[in-house]
């Protein structure tokens, strides 16, 4: 608890947060963004890149800025197949895909790279 007695109190859905800490949801989601470690991104229903983190953009070997308003297939090549048909069924059943495992060859690599993707509507 916060020495003027306003931190979190037991029974809180997420006892380690303050309260005020989830009030402005952009905030929140950028911060996520920004400081994760695992590749993020929103796409909108074209698959057009909304927002990426540099962890993906790292992933892709092309910046962060190089991939807004560009579609998954610009960005991925002829790699973008399966992603795209999986996405495609998520945003046509709202059902998430977790746990699919890809190994591709992405226009950026030589090698092939080897991920495990979890897509949500």
């Amino acid at each position: 608890m916060l020495a003027d007695g306003s931190g979190p109190a037991a029974g809180d859905p997420i006892p380690s947060g303050h309260p005020k800490a989830f009030t402005e949801p952009e905030k929140l989601l950028a911060a996520y963004f920004h400081s994760s470690s695992v590749g993020l991104c929103i796409l909108d229903s074209g698959l057009l890149y909304l927002a990426i983190n540099s962890a993906l953009a790292a992933m892709n070997g092309i910046p962060a800025t190089h991939h807004i308003g560009k579609t998954v297939r610009e960005i991925m090549g002829d790699a973008a197949g399966i992603v795209e048909s999986e996405v495609r069924r998520v945003l046509s059943t709202g059902e998430p895909v977790t746990d699919l495992e890809l190994s591709l060859v992405l226009p950026t690599r030589s090698e092939p790279g080897h991920w495990i993707e979890i897509w949500n509507g």
